[in-house]
């Protein structure tokens, strides 16, 4: 019996030990479970507090379009009152602008129907100006052909008076040639006398010269 029960003290003891040990893995197991779980519980807390900013400015961001609303509705508000005032005082503004339409347009249609007499005025003094200086032009192109009509034939008879004077000079001319050429053979032949009369002069001493 007490072989028996120290077997089964010692079972006991072992399976007390193996139980001890799967309890000190399960805590293990459990504390780094817990680890992780604190990680991510951090990680999620500041995703929460990331996500309740983006939420506050979200909010802020509804709130301010919501006051824009609010203005821009107001504003609306406000231009369709205006408009509805506008559109009441239109037919007044309208009677008025047809009124000065009608009385711009006559003044523009007797303005325009004093220019056109005062065109057809200035068109009629025109052409009588142009008539008279076409009978000015006309009488002016009459003396000025007549005048050069004299003025050829003084041309043709200067002309005429420039060649007798050309062929007059080439006679002058050849005569002054001609008279040149005698003088010229009259110079040589005084010389040729000069000459001869030194010579016979010199002969007619040497033979007095001679004769002494």
């Amino acid at each position: 019996e007490l072989a028996s029960a120290e077997s089964q003290r010692e079972a006991d003891a072992c399976g007390a030990e193996q139980d001890r040990q799967a309890v000190c893995r399960r805590l293990r197991e459990l504390a780094s479970g817990t680890a992780s779980l604190d990680v991510r519980l951090e990680s999620s807390r500041g995703a929460v507090v990331v996500l309740e900013e983006q939420r506050l400015q979200k909010e802020a961001e509804r709130q301010r379009v919501e006051e824009e609303l609010h203005a821009a509705k107001q504003c609306l508000q406000r231009s369709d009152e205006a408009l509805d005032q506008a559109i009441a005082n239109n037919e007044d503004l309208r009677r008025q602008m047809e009124a000065q339409r009608t009385q711009a347009q006559s003044a523009h249609h007797r303005a325009a129907s004093e220019r056109y007499q005062q065109k057809e005025a200035d068109l009629a003094d025109l052409l009588t100006e142009q008539r008279r200086e076409a009978l000015q032009l006309a009488e002016r192109s009459g003396d000025l052909e007549q005048e050069l009509g004299a003025r050829a034939a003084r041309l043709s008879r200067l002309r005429l008076a420039a060649e007798r004077k050309a062929s007059e000079r080439s006679s002058l001319q050849r005569e002054c040639a001609l008279w040149k050429a005698q003088e010229e053979l009259a110079a040589r032949l005084h010389a040729e006398v000069e000459r001869g009369f030194v010579e016979a002069r010199e002969d007619w001493e040497r033979q007095l010269q001679h004769l002494r």
